[in-house]
């Protein structure tokens, strides 16, 4: 690959997360959104095989097929980038992580959300947090929730999701993100020959 173009592909990626900071977050979130149909321009195959990878890469206890089911649920979202880096901070992708304050499975859902869920429909009980495709779609629930109670501001509304203000989370999270992104515009244009 083109030096010029990787230096080109990793200053647009350092400009989106200054600008991400700046913005309190709000834009590189809503970015995912907007580029949805765009990323959606990579075969679905093409894309399932890179971050399922990604996925596998970045976890510790999951195997390739539970990988690609991960991946495959959070491809439903608009926001399905951005999910696969909240998850991969919060449980590193062990569909059957607790944590000391209770929080379960990928998403690492806090005991305080499961009467919500309930009333949502999403959940019976707190067992049913374990299962890969239940976890994802109320993770997705409980922050779009809340971050449109927190006005859309990213960085509040994972300060709340953490239920602390911690810059490190937020920067973890936003790195994986934006990596997420690189990876699969980089190799979008690889694909496309640029």
């Amino acid at each position: 690959m083109n030096p010029l173009k990787v230096s080109l592909c990793f200053v647009v990626v350092m400009v989106m997360l200054f600008l991400s900071f700046l913005c309190g977050g709000k834009m590189a979130f809503n970015q995912d959104a907007r580029s949805f149909a765009k990323e959606k321009q990579k075969t679905a195959l093409e894309r399932e095989v890179i971050l399922t990878n990604w996925v596998f890469n970045n976890s510790f206890c999951v195997s390739r097929k539970t990988a690609k089911e991960i991946v495959e649920i959070a491809e439903k979202s608009k926001h399905s980038l951005f999910l696969l880096a909240l998850i991969s901070v919060e449980s590193s992708f062990n569909p059957y992580a607790v944590s000391s304050k209770g929080a379960v499975g990928l998403g690492q859902i806090m005991p305080v959300h499961e009467g919500d869920l309930i009333t949502q429909k999403l959940i019976e009980n707190k067992r049913q947090l374990f299962d890969i495709e239940t976890n994802i779609l109320a993770t997705e629930y409980i922050f779009l929730k809340m971050y449109k109670a927190k006005q859309f501001q990213l960085r509040k509304t994972l300060a709340a999701y953490l239920n602390e203000d911690n810059y490190q989370y937020y920067s973890n999270i936003m790195d994986r993100y934006f990596e997420l992104m690189a990876l699969i515009n980089v190799t979008i244009q690889q694909k496309e020959g640029k």
